[in-house]
């Protein structure tokens, strides 16, 4: 069964957006999920009308494989052959991700500003800009084996453009170097409260 629904979208300019979201479910599951951004509020309706009944006279179109972030990295973390491959600290950035606001973004639809936002979220919860570069090159990493492995079109190369911008806006950085290694009394200190909040 196949229905829409549209959403209105303020930008910063004061302009609106409506994204018209087409989503098809098969025993209460979603198999298929697919979105486009119109400016004005009736060719977004119009679309979605269209769409639905075209879904329904004909079915889904078997070459048509786009999904929301979220799918994709559910497609990821299931997919044992890579999951099994992955990095504690990638995984958990994937986790997290999973359940972030951009995650309901179309892969193949992602741009520099909604990286942009994300990182701004990211920034608001006091996260760092070398922590806030793992989701970056996580989510590319992920997006990069979208078309291979899942078959899914992802707009990767906005990575290109974006994180040179995301550098400039200190929204994104590399971890500091250490520049010096503890001391012993440091190191003895250390060891002194782990052993007393172990006991």
């Amino acid at each position: 069964m196949a229905s829409y629904t549209v959403e209105t979208r303020k930008l910063q300019n004061g302009e609106s957006q409506f994204k018209v979201t087409i989503i098809v479910k098969k025993n209460s599951a979603i198999i298929h999920r697919e979105s486009k951004t119109f400016k004005k509020k009736s060719l977004a309706k119009s679309f979605g009308i269209k769409q639905v009944a075209e879904i329904e006279a004909n079915g889904l179109k078997k070459n048509l494989k786009t999904s929301t972030l979220a799918v994709l990295l559910d497609l990821f973390i299931n997919d044992r052959d890579l999951w099994d491959n992955t990095g504690r600290t990638k995984q958990f950035v994937i986790k997290m991700l999973r359940d972030c606001d951009i995650a309901k973004i179309n892969s193949h639809e992602l741009q520099t500003s909604d990286l942009i936002e994300h990182c701004r979220n990211r920034k608001g919860t006091g996260t760092k800009p070398a922590a806030i570069y793992h989701d970056i090159a996580y989510l590319r990493s992920v997006m990069k084996k979208s078309k291979p492995v899942f078959n899914i079109e992802s707009n990767y190369i906005i990575f290109d453009e974006a994180i040179p911008i995301l550098i400039d806006m200190n929204l994104i950085g590399k971890s500091q170097k250490r520049t010096r290694r503890p001391t012993e009394n440091e190191l003895d200190f250390l060891n002194t409260v782990i052993y007393s909040t172990i006991n």
